[in-house]
C-alpha cells in the first residue's frame, strides 16, 4: 500500500510510525506542494495534518476533489472538533469521500494502519457528536436511560420561508424536550415571528436596536458571552428559549445584509442546545444562503399539493446548483396539511425520498384563530399536533416526550368519552326495556 505523508511534525510521525505493509511514498510538510505531487505519483492513501492548512480549509479541500479524482484515500488528523465551522469543514471533505477523521490524542500507526487497508465506505456522523453531561438528579424510572442527556450534540436549523413553523417548532423543543434554545429572526423583511412567539410590541427601543445591530455588524470580532447576548434576546415567559430579534424598520435588510450571521450562528451553537433560525423565503436572499450552509438542517415547508411539492423540489434544486448547498441539509415538511383537500400522505412519501422526508403538520382551527389573537398557538400545542411535532424532532435527532399536564388531559379525555358512551349504552338499554 502506497502511503504520502503530510504531518509537518516529525513527533506526529514518529507516533504514527507505520510497519512494512505500508510503502511511504514521501513525507511532505506543505499541502501546495502535496497537491503539486499528485499530479506525478500514483499513490493508495494520503494521510494529511489538519493543521497544516488555514481556519477555513481551502487547501484541504482542493486536496480532497483532487484525491477524489484519482480515487485515493486520505485519512485527516485533527484537533478536537469544537466550533461550528470546523465541523461544516469536516460535512464539506465527508461529501468529497473523506470519511476517516483521526484526533491528536488518540494517534498510533496500528490505528492510521487500520484506516488505510479498512477504509469506510461512508462517513461516520457520530464524530461530529458532542456529549453532553448534565448534572441534575434525574429520577429512573423502570431502569430507563433518558437518551436525550446522552449523545447529544448541538444543532443548527434553519426554516425556510416559514416564521409560524419556527415558532412551533422552537416551543416544543425548548418545552417538551427540555432543550435551552435560541432562536435568530434573519427575515428583515418582516417574518412576523413576534406575534407567533407571543412577544409582538415588547421590544424595547432605539438603545435595543443600536446594541443587536452592533453585535450583528461585529459578530465574530467582539467579546460576546452568554450572558450579555441574553440582554439584548427576549426570553419566552418560562421557556428556556431566547430570541434575537430586530424590530421590524423599513431599511432593516438593506442595514443588516452585510452583517457576519455565519460569526452569530457559530456563537449560538457553542452556547445553546438548539439554534433555529428563521429566514427569508426567497432563494436570492444572501442571509439566507449564508444561514442554510451554516445550518445542520434546513426545512423546506410546502403545502398538501403536488404544485407546492413541485415548487419545494426546484427550490432545492437551484440551492444546490446555484449556492452550492448540500443536498444532504435539505428536509421537506408539508405544513398544514388536510386529509379532505390535500393530496394523498402516500403522494409524498412516494415522490420526496424517505431520508429527507420529515411528515406532516396538520390543519389547525386554533392556529388559524389564535392568529388574530396575542396568545400564541405555539405555546398551547397539545394532543396529536404535539404529538406530529415531537415525531420530526425525533427524525432531526432530537428526542423529547408530553408533559405531565398533557398526559393527566390525555386520560381526563378518555375517561369522559369512556363515561359518556358508558351512559349512552345505559340509556339505549333502558329505553328498549320500557318500550
Amino acid at each position: 500500500m502506497k502511503v504520502i505523508l503530510a504531518t509537518g511534525s516529525p513527533g506526529i510521525d514518529k507516533q504514527i510510525k507505520l510497519s512494512e505493509k505500508c510503502t511511504i511514498v514521501d513525507n511532505v510538510g506543505d499541502l501546495s506542494e502535496l497537491l503539486d505531487l499528485l499530479n506525478y505519483v500514483t499513490v493508495d492513501s494520503l494521510v494529511v495534518n489538519r493543521l497544516l492548512d488555514d481556519q477555513e480549509g481551502v487547501l484541504l479541500v482542493k486536496l480532497a476533489q483532487a484525491a477524489k479524482a484519482k480515487k485515493i484515500n486520505v485519512v485527516v488528523l485533527t484537533d478536537k472538533i469544537d466550533s461550528y465551522e470546523e465541523r461544516q469543514l469536516i460535512s464539506s471533505l465527508a461529501n468529497l469521500s473523506v470519511f476517516v477523521f483521526k484526533t491528536f490524542d488518540n494517534l498510533s500507526g496500528k490505528l492510521i494502519e487500520e484506516s488505510i487497508f479498512n477504509y469506510p465506505e461512508r462517513f461516520d456522523f457520530s464524530i461530529l457528536a458532542e456529549t453532553i453531561v448534565k448534572e441534575k438528579a434525574v429520577p429512573v424510572i423502570e431502569e430507563r436511560i433518558v437518551e436525550s442527556i446522552v449523545n447529544f450534540h448541538n444543532k443548527v436549523i434553519t426554516v425556510i420561508g416559514n416564521s409560524e413553523l419556527t415558532a412551533e417548532l422552537s416551543a416544543v423543543a425548548a418545552i417538551h424536550c427540555k432543550r435551552n434554545v435560541c432562536v435568530i429572526d434573519i427575515d428583515f423583511l418582516d417574518s412576523a415571528l413576534d406575534s407567533r412567539l407571543g412577544f409582538e410590541g415588547k421590544h424595547n427601543g432605539d438603545q435595543k436596536f443600536d446594541s443587536q445591530r452592533h453585535i450583528l455588524d461585529n459578530a465574530g470580532t467582539i467579546r460576546l458571552d452568554k450572558d450579555s447576548f441574553e440582554r439584548y434576546c427576549l426570553q419566552l415567559r418560562g421557556v428556556p428559549a431566547h430570541v434575537f430579534y430586530i424590530t421590524y424598520r423599513h431599511d432593516n435588510y438593506k442595514m443588516f445584509s452585510g452583517s457576519r450571521i455565519d460569526k452569530l450562528i457559530d456563537f449560538t451553537y457553542r452556547n445553546y442546545d438548539l439554534t433555529f433560525v428563521n429566514v427569508n423565503g426567497s432563494a436570492l436572499d444572501k442571509l439566507t444562503i449564508v444561514a442554510i450552509n451554516c445550518s445542520d438542517y434546513a426545512i423546506i415547508s410546502i403545502r398538501g399539493d403536488r404544485i407546492s411539492r413541485r415548487q419545494g423540489e426546484n427550490y432545492a434544486l437551484y440551492m444546490q446548483e446555484s449556492c452550492g448547498v448540500s443536498r444532504d441539509k435539505l428536509r421537506y415538511l408539508v405544513f398544514e396539511y388536510d386529509e379532505s383537500t390535500d393530496a394523498p400522505k402516500g403522494y409524498f412519501k412516494a415522490n420526496i425520498p424517505g431520508e429527507l422526508f420529515l411528515g406532516y403538520i396538520s390543519r389547525n382551527e386554533k392556529r388559524i384563530r389564535r392568529r388574530n389573537s396575542k396568545v400564541p398557538f405555539a405555546l398551547k400545542i397539545r394532543g396529536k399536533y404535539l404529538d406530529e411535532y415531537l415525531g420530526i424532532l425525533l427524525m432531526l435527532g432530537i428526542s423529547g416526550k408530553r408533559g405531565a399536564r398533557e398526559r393527566f388531559k390525555e386520560k381526563k379525555n378518555l375517561f369522559f368519552r369512556l363515561l359518556k358512551f358508558k351512559t349512552r349504552k345505559l340509556y339505549r338499554r333502558v329505553k328498549w326495556v320500557k318500550s
